[in-house]
């Protein structure tokens, strides 16, 4: 090969090299006559016939078309962690996505299973990111089922894969998946496993927690706690606070749920994981906002954001709108709120969980705005959502109040005393069941 050898004259070479004639390269769209005039320079090739050439003279698409001497299994991992990179970082999604199936589907004809289980799990990474949860728990379910991923090593695997199911209000599948992988980790080596049991024990905590189980929930982050009371790790601490402090705030222990967020951010600036740090301060504002405090929100509001950066998938950002837009709207920027809010419910639409909060702020801003019939239909939507979920009582009882005021305001108090109503027993339902958690707690 020279430094000059176009792509036909290579064609041309390694044909003869290798002894084969041109029909013996023949195939879909590409005829003896269309290689006769690659070969003599008359045509350049298009992509698709690079890469059938290239498979049919055994060797990479890159160096059929450029003279590059990587081998074809390079070639395919080179493209495969390009593709991996740009989903951790959120740079164009949409490439990466195709990129990966491509990975996949010449993995599975090269025969390349450990990159095809990669490929699978990138796509349900992508998936996840732009909140297509039915999709992405199908990808890593096919990665999972490979038979290529180890959860002592890639823990953070099966646990899209459990969270994927929780955001898919399969609880119950969750909570039995991640049984089932912590049970894999029992006869691993204790130094080799505990970071993964600890991050799938955590994770665990969350589907109990969201199943009413929340003596359960918390019986396992104190084991969790206990594991690791002897570990220097930061991020696992912190990631423990920050689980501690959504079960509280699923209690409405309020203060209880500050205390623990603030002992979590403090462990996470020690560390680079700027994700977890951003949805810490994301949950804080959450907090605030139902302790009616506008300003403190927007405070963490604007944290959660520098930290989440430009890579911040669809559903962390409709998140932070959703508690910005309530605090605008609880300080009277009627206009700022409403914007923020409708923002937040073009992000949420795709997963109807988090878009009850989308409701709720976009009531509040229109409220704040004037818009009453429009924000009447939004409270209704948004504590019939809310409602439904055990462990976000007090917002369902906020946004019942929002509703009952707005129905005031509007002279329609027997509506309103019918939403006051409506709080009552929701409030009712909610302490009652931490209640019993509590007494169950103590026996």
């Amino acid at each position: 090969m020279t430094p000059t050898e176009s792509i036909g004259e290579r064609l041309l070479r390694l044909r003869r090299e290798k002894g084969l004639s041109q029909l013996a390269l023949t195939g879909p769209g590409i005829s003896t006559a269309h290689i006769s005039r690659i070969e003599s320079g008359k045509r350049q090739p298009s992509v698709k016939a690079i890469r059938l050439l290239a498979r049919k003279l055994d060797v990479s698409p890159e160096y059929l078309e450029t003279g590059s001497s990587i081998r074809a299994s390079d070639s395919l991992e080179l493209r495969l962690t390009e593709a991996e990179i740009q989903v951790r970082l959120g740079d164009d999604l949409d490439a990466a996505f195709r990129t990966l199936l491509d990975v996949h589907a010449e993995a599975g004809r090269t025969s390349e299973p450990g990159m095809a289980t990669r490929a699978l799990v990138g796509l349900g990474l992508v998936a996840a990111t732009r909140g297509n949860h039915d999709e992405a728990a199908r990808f890593v379910e096919q990665a999972i089922e490979t038979g290529n991923l180890d959860p002592a090593t890639q823990p953070d695997v099966f646990v899209t894969l459990g969270r994927m199911y929780w955001l898919l209000d399969r609880y119950e599948r969750a909570a039995e998946f991640l049984e089932d992988t912590i049970e894999q980790l029992e006869n691993g080596p204790p130094g080799e496993v505990a970071t993964a049991r600890s991050t799938l024990m955590t994770y665990l905590s969350y589907a109990l927690s969201s199943l009413g189980e929340f003596g359960r929930a918390r019986e396992l982050l104190l084991r969790v706690h206990e594991e690791q009371a002897q570990s220097s790790d930061p991020y696992s601490q912190a990631r423990l606070h920050w689980s501690l402090a959504r079960l509280a705030k699923m209690e409405g222990k309020l203060p209880t749920a500050l205390r623990h967020l603030r002992h979590s951010i403090a462990l996470l600036e020690s560390s680079e994981d700027n994700v977890h740090r951003a949805r810490a301060q994301q949950l804080c504002a959450q907090v605030f906002n139902l302790d009616d405090q506008p300003e403190r929100a927007l405070e963490h509001v604007a944290l959660a954001e520098e930290l989440f950066g430009a890579g911040i998938n669809a559903i962390d950002r409709g998140l932070i709108r959703a508690e910005q837009a309530k605090a605008l709207a609880a300080l009277g920027r009627g206009d700022e709120a409403l914007a923020r809010a409708r923002e937040s419910v073009g992000l949420l639409e795709a997963d109807p969980d988090f878009l009850a909060s989308g409701w709720h702020a976009l009531a509040r801003a229109r409220a704040a705005c004037g818009e009453t019939d429009e924000a009447l239909v939004n409270y209704k939507q948004a504590v019939e959502r809310i409602s439904a979920s055990p462990g976000e009582w007090r917002e369902a009882v906020q946004a019942c109040h929002g509703w009952a005021a707005l129905l005031t305001a509007n002279g329609d108090g027997e509506g309103a005393a019918r939403v006051i109503a409506r709080a009552l027993e929701i409030e009712w339902h909610g302490t009652t069941r931490h209640a019993q958690a509590d007494r169950e707690d103590r026996r």
